[in-house]
């Protein structure tokens, strides 16, 4: 409501963005062999659940060691391809955060449907821009395409990641 409540540096709220970006793609891109260990996990008669009450209602909470340890070495390459990182390393899987690798599974296919209408909007600025006089207009008035999306992409970053 009143904006964003960041107190740090832009280059500690970028570091952050990027290497959220990045693990990010780093899950999306081996969401098969993840949601295979998932259901591994899921399905391991070894592997009891407990209903607990997580703060978020009664869910199935469940250790994941397959998604646990494939996340642990997809995290490990994501820091090793960045200059730093930003706060916590802690996997939070089989927990009241993510009570279950299914709840895993459903938070991560989630990304494409949050980023999916910013990237459509980015990418269709142009051809917006040229569909009329107006439209051109009103674009230029926040100093045309490339600072629209600037403008975009620092609200975004700024409330997104807060």
């Amino acid at each position: 409501v009143d904006g964003s409540r960041l107190n740090h540096p832009h280059t500690r709220q970028y570091n952050y963005v990027m290497q959220t970006l990045c693990l990010w793609r780093e899950v999306l891109a081996n969401m098969f062999q993840l949601w295979h260990l998932a259901e591994e996990d899921l399905l391991d008669e070894e592997n009891e659940y407990q209903l607990k009450d997580t703060g978020q209602g009664y869910h199935r909470v469940q250790a994941a060691p397959r998604v646990r340890k494939a996340l642990g070495e997809l995290l490990e390459r994501v820091q090793k391809s960045l200059a730093g990182w930003v706060g916590s390393t802690m996997i939070h899987l089989g927990d009241h955060n993510v009570p279950n690798a299914l709840m895993f599974i459903d938070k991560y296919t989630q990304i494409p449907r949050i980023l999916g209408p910013v990237v459509l909007c980015l990418d269709k600025l142009d051809e917006c821009a040229a569909q009329s006089e107006a439209s051109q207009k009103y674009i230029d008035s926040f100093g045309g395409v490339r600072q629209v999306r600037q403008i975009i992409l620092a609200d975004f970053f700024r409330h997104a990641f807060d």
